[in-house]
């Protein structure tokens, strides 16, 4: 069985300076960008293979290019560890890289929340207890807020924000890049 602390060095690439985003522009990342500053956490919902974790390995990246120690991000998927708890995954980190939240400023990049169970109150724990320093950002599934309980256990602790998929602008956007790419390298 894989514990978390065997992933998570290979989680997060950026560790060891290695972290290349291949990443193309998105509406809504700068929509969410305006709320970033802001100590609330930020959930991206959506289909499978829309872009929510690539927009999660982007915010991390700005993050980074804006001075933030790389070791100060940490990105944990729960795709695989639906009976973990979101404060293992910590101090695993914590140990891990000798690290101590309560020092500093990091980044939590929680991916598939909703596979664990009761994840809102284990979100709001960590949110009430180190919000001022931990900024939060969770993806799940379109549902992840059906139930009520997600609601209001998270009330004025989050914002959430749908990633469809492609818009047309954004299609044509891609495109004109993959085709710009594909030209440049024809001329090399």
């Amino acid at each position: 069985m894989t514990h978390i602390r065997q992933v998570l060095p290979d989680s997060n690439e950026w560790w060891k300076g290695e972290f290349e985003l291949e990443y193309h522009e998105r509406d809504i990342l700068e929509h969410v960008s305006k709320f970033l500053s802001l100590p609330q956490i930020i959930a991206f919902t959506g289909l499978r293979r829309v872009g929510k974790t690539t927009l999660m390995f982007k915010i991390a990246s700005d993050f980074i290019d804006g001075g933030l120690d790389p070791q100060n991000v940490i990105y944990f998927s729960f795709d695989d560890f639906r009976d973990a708890q979101v404060s293992e995954v910590i101090r695993e980190y914590e140990e891990l890289m000798g690290k101590n939240i309560k020092e500093g400023k990091y980044l939590l990049l929680l991916d598939e929340i909703q596979k664990l169970t009761n994840w809102e109150d284990q979100v709001k724990r960590i949110y009430d207890i180190h919000g001022k320093r931990v900024k939060i950002i969770l993806s799940g599934s379109e549902s992840l807020f059906l139930r009520k309980k997600s609601k209001e256990t998270l009330s004025g602790r989050i914002f959430e924000f749908k990633v469809d998929t492609l818009s047309f602008r954004e299609f044509l956007r891609f495109k004109e890049t993959v085709k710009l790419e594909c030209n440049l390298a024809f001329l090399i």
